[in-house]
């Protein structure tokens, strides 16, 4: 299904090069000095933000998250053209290091509808943190940043990027997270940029990546925060099946149902990838199109195809970690271990449990947009579905009015079976909500 999507569900906008942290392990700090804006007002010219932004309307894109280099430090200068973008129908979240953050940038925030902020905290100790950042200010201006976006009443969650330094530290951080009023606790692998030099022994081995499996656990523990990971890993790499049942959500939606829009406009398939291909201020769907070998199959592993978790419970890890440790993008992801993948815990499907002759409504808040095979029924980032033309016409066609699995079989001309197995999977990405 993911190759014929006529464009992404959600991307990553980085809005600016610049960044007053120079973080190492960050892929915005390795790019060439001449792409990257030394100022926040060093950007390129609005038209190219306008353009942009209407790609983005255009191509039907739900959800973009406003991430950098800092975003904060050229939201205000950006504000129209995101304003544009929400007031037609994008939603957005932000990714900051929150060191600029003051009630004037909160208000332009909250007028863009974002509620959820991601920050990072590399450490609790404030030497640790300000030598991985390179910035003696970043833990008090982050810290501040974090309390004052809290008080205002974002939601704010907190990663820190694992290194080989920081990693024994993570539970305290964690801890501190809790402290300041995060709602969630991360923690993340570095990943080594392309192009990086000497930070080799910055990366976590299989072994140690557990270990901060293990200290996330630890902190959901003793804080009682939600934790998680955001980078995907192999299924073969998770050690036991708790491991993998707690850690394992993730999959690479790089090229899949996400891509990211530099600064510039050149479209990439995440983040961490170098490879451009095409730019939003021609549009956004001609670029993604040619991605295609991204969510086809191509770049898997022939490894991991041959293995029973492909596609449905992994895909193989990370392309630019496989990349970057073997040279080409279909090499294998330098945590796969075996050809044995790690089985999460037996869990019940979210929907069983549902009563018989349940009646529903469908959810105000989903959004539609058409596909060749029918449409995507979009709610956020993690509940949507594919739907043929047949489900989305009963969906749209139902408006207020409420119906149960015998209704929709009618309406869609099934068995009440069948018609009850759709139901449940609806109900389970929220996209019917039970009548009380």
């Amino acid at each position: 299904m993911y190759a014929y999507l006529s464009a992404p569900l959600m991307i990553q906008w980085e809005l600016t090069e610049w960044c007053n942290n120079r973080c190492l392990h960050c892929y915005n700090e390795w790019r060439h000095a001449d792409e990257k804006a030394e100022t926040p007002t060093q950007i390129v010219d609005d038209t190219v933000y306008e353009s942009i932004a209407k790609a983005v309307v255009s191509a039907g894109i739900f959800h973009v998250t406003l991430t950098g280099g800092e975003p904060l430090g050229v939201l205000k200068r950006m504000y129209p053209y995101l304003r544009y973008a929400y007031e037609r129908g994008v939603r957005f979240s932000i990714n900051t290091n929150l060191t600029v953050m003051s009630e004037e940038l909160g208000l332009l925030m909250k007028g863009l509808g974002i509620k959820t902020v991601l920050t990072s905290l590399i450490s609790h100790d404030r030497e640790m943190h300000n030598a991985f950042t390179r910035n003696a200010q970043s833990f008090a201006k982050t810290l501040s940043g974090i309390e004052l976006a809290i008080r205002m009443g974002f939601d704010v969650s907190i990663n820190t990027v694992v290194t080989t330094q920081n990693l024994a530290t993570l539970v305290e951080t964690g801890e501190m997270a809790a402290r300041l009023g995060a709602k969630s606790f991360y923690a993340t692998r570095m990943a080594v940029p392309c192009g990086a030099t000497g930070l080799e022994s910055l990366g976590l081995k299989p072994a140690q990546v557990l270990e901060m499996f293990r200290s996330l656990s630890d902190v959901k523990g003793r804080t009682g925060l939600k934790t998680d990971t955001l980078e995907p890993y192999p299924a073969c790499s998770f050690g036991d099946s708790t491991t993998r049942t707690l850690f394992g959500k993730r999959n690479c939606t790089a090229g899949r149902t996400s891509c990211t829009i530099g600064a510039d406009g050149n479209l990439r398939p995440c983040s961490h990838a170098p490879f451009i291909y095409g730019n939003a201020r021609e549009g956004v769907t001609n670029g993604w199109a040619s991605m295609g070998y991204w969510r086809d199959g191509t770049l898997i592993p022939d490894r991991c195809k041959a293995c029973k978790e492909y596609p449905k419970g992994c895909v193989g890890g990370c392309r630019v970690e496989a990349y970057n440790s073997t040279g080409k993008l279909d090499g294998e992801d330098p945590y796969i271990t075996t050809c044995a993948c790690i089985p999460g815990r037996t869990r019940s499907e979210p929907s069983t449990g549902i009563r018989e002759h349940v009646v529903v409504h469908v959810n105000k808040s989903v959004r539609y947009r058409p596909e060749s095979f029918g449409c995507v029924a979009y709610l956020s980032q993690t509940n949507w579905l594919a739907l043929d033309q047949k489900l989305y016409g009963v969906l749209v066609e139902s408006g207020d009015n409420e119906f149960d699995e015998e209704a929709l079989a009618r309406m869609y001309g099934t068995s009440t079976t069948e018609a009850r197995k759709t139901l449940k999977v609806l109900l389970s990405k929220e996209l019917v909500v039970a009548s009380t």
